[in-house]
């Protein structure tokens, strides 16, 4: 888990860790409002974000499925997200969204690369699929 998130799932509003989810949910094409990275940035992420979640889910591959959510207090705010969603290719990485909340699920490992019917996709399916069917 992220420095200082002890907790699994994580569920807050602290915001240091919404900024650190929420570029992880946009990641790579969410909102730059113009300003460089550090602070005010992170600041500027967190304003619209009413709460976040964060998971580690462990297959018994060893691999990871992580689980970035964020709910917005706009459903406009979901657009990045849905976006990165249409343009992926990658079964490994999906985005879902539904009403006011954007969520980013994707299989990691720790370096290694076993063979692909080690990598915990039946894992990251039952998650996905669950998650889907709360829309």
């Amino acid at each position: 888990m992220g420095p200082g998130l002890r907790e699994n799932p994580w569920i807050g509003t602290r915001p240091q860790t919404l900024a650190s989810i929420r570029l992880t949910v946009e990641y790579p094409n969410g909102p730059t409002y113009d300003l460089p990275n550090g602070p005010a940035l992170r600041a500027r992420l967190t304003e619209d974000v009413v709460e976040g979640y964060r998971a580690r889910y462990v297959a018994a591959t060893a691999w990871k499925v992580e689980v970035y959510a964020v709910r917005f207090n706009d459903p406009a705010l979901t657009l990045p997200t849905s976006l990165n969603r249409l343009r992926s290719n990658d079964r490994h990485d999906t985005r879902i969204v539904f009403g006011t909340t954007a969520v980013r699920v994707y299989l990691a490992s720790d370096g290694f690369y076993p063979k692909p019917a080690q990598t915990g996709e039946a894992c990251l399916r039952a998650i996905t699929g669950h998650i889907g069917s709360m829309k």
